[in-house]
């Protein structure tokens, strides 16, 4: 089974700073730009997306940037990071860098038992 669909049925419950949609979009763009996915087919994708993550808007900007400059993230990284501190949950994450950076507060999908 997938790790993000096992993901979503241990914690259906995702959130997700507002500038995550920005990141989907562009790629989403990518595959349409190399024709690699048609207007037909990224649509459900983007929509199925919107639905599945709830955004959260206020994030402490300084708290990013002290995340990011304890953590040596990208202020990006560090709003995901700063999130997961705020609500007091776990961040789960593909993005190498910020589980090299973050062992103790982040986990890999793949690890879910």
């Amino acid at each position: 089974m997938e790790s993000g669909q096992r993901l979503y049925e241990v914690d259906g419950e995702w959130v997700a700073p507002i500038l995550w949609k920005y990141r989907f979009w562009s790629t989403a763009w990518k595959y349409l730009e190399k024709d690699l996915l048609s207007i037909d087919e990224i649509s459900p994708i983007l929509k199925k997306a919107t639905e599945l993550v709830s955004d959260v808007t206020t994030i402490d900007l300084i708290k990013k940037l002290t995340v990011s400059r304890e953590r040596n993230l990208s202020v990006y990284d560090a709003s995901f990071v700063a999130l997961g501190s705020e609500l007091d949950t776990r961040l789960y994450t593909w993005d190498k860098n910020i589980l090299k950076n973050c062992p103790d507060i982040e986990k890999y999908p793949d690890d879910l038992t």
